[in-house]
Parts: C-alpha cells; structure tokens; sequence
C-alpha cells in the first residue's frame, strides 16, 4: 500500500491529465460548499441539514426533503443538480480519456519500472541516450549486463518506451535523479551529455555515493579531462579523439587497433 501511495499517486499528480482531475474534484467540492450556504441562506437550515440536503440532492439518492422547500429553494435545487450532472458528465470524460489514450497502461508500465529499479544491483547506468549513448547501450546489451538509461528529452523518452528499454526520465545533473536510480548500487556510470560541466558533476555526485564503481565519461575538450580525473572518473573517452584515430589509422593501413590505448 505504501508503494502505492508514494509512486502511482504521485504519478498521477505529474502526469498530463492531472490538471483535469484536480478540476473535477474542485467541482464537485465546489458543488457541496455551494449547497451548503445556498440551503443555509435561503431556507435557513442548520448546517448539518444543509450538509444532508446537498448530499442526497447531488448524489440523488432519493430521500425525502429535510423541510419543504420554497420556491427559490425548489429552483436552487434544480440548478444544484444540473450543476452536479455537468460535474459527474466531465468526470467521467476524464477517467475515459485517461484510459482509452492508454495513460493508465503508461502509469502501470512506468510505475513497474520503479519497482525494477529500486531492486537493481550491479547495473549500467548510462546518462544521455543521444547519439553517443545509443552507441554506447547498443554494445554494453550484447553482454548481457543490466543497462538503465538516464534522459530528460521527452522524444528520447518516446523512442526509449517503443524499444522497451529499461529508462529513467530525469535530469541526470539533479540530486533527485541521482539518487532515485540506485547509483550506489551500480556497478558502471557511464555519462555521454555534450556538456563537461554536467558531466563533471554527474562524475562527482557518482563518486560520492559509489566509491568502487568504475566511472567512464565523455569529454568534448581535452582540457577538462583533468577535471573529470579529479571529479572521480575512471576513464574519459574524447570521441573526436577516437573517431580521428580510427580515420588516421585506416589510411595508415592499420588492420589491428588497440582500443585500449584511446581515452585517458
């Protein structure tokens, strides 16, 4: 239950339909606050016969008036329950659409993969699914290890959902996203982002939580491998360094490249 209420609720509160929801239940609690003062008002009732006035008449249960109603109490009635039949009608609309658009089926699937990634141990994590990080993920799944994926960008996301990757949508520079992916238990951060200052500090925060696993990042500019060396990494890979290599290499006639000797 506690899983529950801490994940699913709060899923539903970030989620795009959110604002109609809480619409919805402003209506209907506007629809009893407006009830209550009406009946209080026009027909003097107390305000617990107000309450049980406006509850049968917008649940319309059927019961029997509490008094006899004047006449503008009769059509404050009638308004009352035209009001609470648009409320009912656009809440069901909401639910409808939350379901047939298949969020509901999103919101199960993404509350699941928190549960998966609560348990993960020993993993990959990779921060940025951009054209380095596909690369990256495409390698790292053929030996079979655990790969979660770290990206913000709602396209990537899509992309990641239809490829039924294993992803975390979050800003991978943020304490929050950090500590919700299970860093400490990780076995590899490999951080692919374009900037150097946010893999700088991806690399630091990783080190901080996790001082045995082997952190790899990129680097755009040879002059911030230093940075990343005392951040905490393991190894920093320039990819224009690599790509160079290898064109240089080709044309050299090289059959046999050592990989390893690339990065810093």
């Amino acid at each position: 239950m506690d899983f529950f209420i801490n994940n699913q609720f709060f899923r539903i509160v970030k989620h795009r339909f959110a604002h109609r929801f809480l619409i919805a239940a402003l209506i209907f609690i506007l629809a009893i606050l407006s009830g209550i003062l009406g009946y209080i008002l026009i027909e003097g009732y107390t305000l617990s016969e107000a309450l049980f006035m406006t509850i049968i008449t917008i649940s319309t249960v059927g019961y029997g008036e509490v008094r006899p109603l004047s006449e503008t109490g009769k059509i404050f009635t009638s308004f009352l329950i035209i009001f609470n039949i648009g409320a009912v009608a656009y809440a069901i609309s909401v639910v409808s659409t939350f379901i047939i658009e298949g969020d509901f089926k999103t919101l199960f699937k993404e509350t699941q993969m928190e549960k998966v990634i609560e348990n993960l141990k020993g993993h990959v994590i990779v921060c940025g699914y951009g054209r380095l990080g596909k690369v990256v993920c495409s390698d790292i799944e053929k030996s079979g290890k655990q790969i979660l994926i770290v990206e913000k960008n709602e396209e990537l996301i899509n992309e990641l959902k239809n490829k039924d990757k294993l992803y975390f949508q979050g800003d991978a520079t943020h304490d929050g996203t950090i500590r919700k992916i299970g860093i400490e238990r990780a076995d590899t951060i490999i951080t692919t982002l374009h900037s150097d200052a946010a893999n700088v500090y991806i690399v630091l925060a990783a080190r901080e939580l996790n001082s045995t696993a082997k952190i790899i990042s990129r680097a755009s500019e040879e002059a911030n491998v230093s940075k990343l060396k005392r951040a905490g990494a393991s190894n920093i890979i320039i990819p224009e360094d690599i790509g160079g290599a290898y064109m240089a290499a080709i044309v050299s006639g090289k059959d046999n490249i050592e990989m390893g000797n690339w990065g810093y």
